[in-house]
């Protein structure tokens, strides 16, 4: 069985969202995405310098790329992903790059070979989102990925928790992300090793 890997997206909001998790428990996810979409440059350059070097060499940047030298890399959202598909990035290509897929017709798109992984959302109605839920059901979900290529870059969003882990396995997912389940409880470090002892 191959083991799954967690993503954590930030809170798009809160400035200490990190500094509820514990070190250790953060030492243990795959990724964390900085996703603050109403902040100023200025004000993601300040979160992002002030976070641990260990974190920092995980992170990736939802906006303001040119922050992103010294940390993992950039994640372009369904817009841009689009943009790519059709114009190529317009910049000059990052080392490390995700995104977040439109449908899933994009699972053939050979511009996912530019991608460690990217998005499929929503798999489960979402925890963080009102009246967003999957637009497919599973079995189309499932078929399709085994139909793709780049299945084995694919991850789960929308909707996760620790006990959806096991279906997203089901379905052909190597790695999910979180969001909802871990910064919506009153006990995010808890949230985040429960769903750490699912893998």
């Amino acid at each position: 069985m191959i083991p799954l890997k967690i993503i954590l997206i930030s809170h798009p909001e809160k400035c200490t969202d990190y500094r509820l998790v514990s070190q250790d428990v953060l030492r243990n996810i795959g990724a964390f995405h900085i996703r603050k979409p109403s902040w100023s440059r200025e004000a993601v350059r300040s979160y992002a310098d002030d976070m641990p070097l260990f974190l920092k060499k995980k992170s990736v940047f939802h906006d303001h790329f040119d922050l992103s030298e010294g940390f993992r890399g950039i994640h372009l959202n369904r817009a841009r992903f689009q943009s790519l598909k059709r114009f190529g990035l317009g910049f000059s290509d990052p080392a490390w790059m995700s995104a977040s897929l439109g449908s899933l017709q994009d699972l053939y798109h050979p511009a996912l070979r530019c991608l460690q992984y990217f998005f499929i959302s929503p798999v489960f109605s979402s925890i963080s989102k009102a009246d967003y839920h999957p637009p497919w059901s599973h079995q189309i979900l499932r078929d399709a990925l085994l139909q793709s290529p780049y299945a084995q870059r694919a991850v789960a969003l929308g909707g996760i928790t620790a006990q959806g882990v096991e279906r997203c396995r089901d379905l052909g997912f190597v790695r999910v992300a979180v969001l909802g389940f871990v910064w919506g409880s009153s006990d995010p470090n808890g949230q985040l090793e429960r769903l750490l002892d699912r893998l």
